[in-house]
Order: structure tokens, then C-alpha cells, then sequence
């Protein structure tokens, strides 16, 4: 699987996965040039590691009920990322996250993004809630992933533009 690199997702992405371990890896690599002045999340995890390669999340899933294993983990003290309330809008995914039975304010209450991989023609639901904790570590460059999938195999790449959002206005801001 590779994913897409955009304006703001500017990283190549190859991911591999083994069905009959639900083992996933995602592999990126940063498309700034060393010659450029500007750097993105790669950039700077690979400048805070010796520039040497590393881990940058890993994903937990929740098999039955991300929602309550949201709450559970906030109750313990766990911090979220928190997307910005114009994901939740209609014209944005609010369509999207009602057209697969969710309730998009307690998603939003909960900060839960949804990637659906149906195109218009499929009815079965192929959908991927996920949430990102707050960097871990105080060198902004660990987070933890929680995430159901509902028939969906990919890695949310409808929700990278989002978190790339997230991360970077933590990371410009010094508060992950």
C-alpha cells in the first residue's frame, strides 16, 4: 500500500501488513530535501534521534468499543490529540460519520476521527475509527494510536491530512 504525499503530508509512505497476525507497519521517509529550509514531522523525529531511524507510534486495537476504551484511558489519565471541530462538520465527514451509524458529536466529544473505504457503490461498512494520544515523551516524537476497524485494512489515509494538522500546530507551538 502506498500512500499519498500532499501539501501538507510531504513523507512517502509504504505500508506492509500479515492478515493472519493483524500485524501492520507503516514505513516513511520525509520528501524535503537536506538542501531545504523547511522540515516536517519526519525531519524533526530523525533530527531528535541522531538521525537515526525509529518508532514513531504504535497502534492499538480495540476490538469491540474504541468509545468506551477512549473513556476508560482518560479516566486513567491518558491526553488526546484533539482535531479541530471542522472535522466534524457535515459538509467535511459529519455525512461520512453518520452514513456508518455514529453519533458525530460524541465522536467529537471524544476526538475519534473516522476513515471510511467504501466508495458510493458498496453498502457494507468499511470504516476505521482512530485517536492519537499527546506525545508520551518529552521529546515530542512517541504517541500511542488506539483503533477499531470495522472491515476497513488500510491505515486511515483519509485522516493523515487531520493528524498532520494536529501534530504540526502542537509541534509549532511546543505543547505536545
Amino acid at each position: 500500500m502506498r500512500l499519498f504525499a500532499s501539501e501538507y503530508w510531504k513523507c512517502s509512505e509504504t505500508g506492509c501488513f500479515n492478515n493472519e497476525l493483524s500485524l501492520k507497519f507503516v514505513f516513511a521517509e520525509s520528501l524535503i530535501s537536506d538542501q531545504q529550509k523547511s522540515s516536517d514531522q519526519i525531519k524533526r523525529f530523525l533530527s531528535q534521534h541522531k538521525n537515526q531511524s525509529g518508532i514513531q507510534h504504535i497502534g492499538f486495537f480495540c476490538a469491540k468499543n474504541i468509545k468506551e476504551s477512549v473513556r476508560i484511558a482518560q479516566a486513567n489519565g491518558a491526553e488526546f490529540l484533539t482535531p479541530c471541530a471542522d472535522y466534524y462538520l457535515r459538509e467535511n465527514n459529519g455525512n461520512t460519520i453518520e452514513s456508518v451509524g455514529e453519533n458525530i458529536d460524541e465522536l467529537a466529544e471524544l476526538g475519534i476521527l473516522l476513515d471510511n473505504e467504501c466508495d458510493q457503490s458498496e453498502i457494507a461498512d468499511k470504516s476505521l475509527l482512530q485517536i492519537f494520544t499527546k506525545s508520551i515523551f518529552n521529546n515530542d516524537t512517541f504517541f500511542l494510536e488506539l483503533i477499531e476497524r470495522r472491515g476497513a485494512r488500510g491505515f486511515g489515509a483519509g485522516n493523515i491530512r487531520t493528524l498532520w494538522k494536529i501534530v504540526q500546530q502542537k509541534l509549532d507551538s511546543n505543547t505536545v
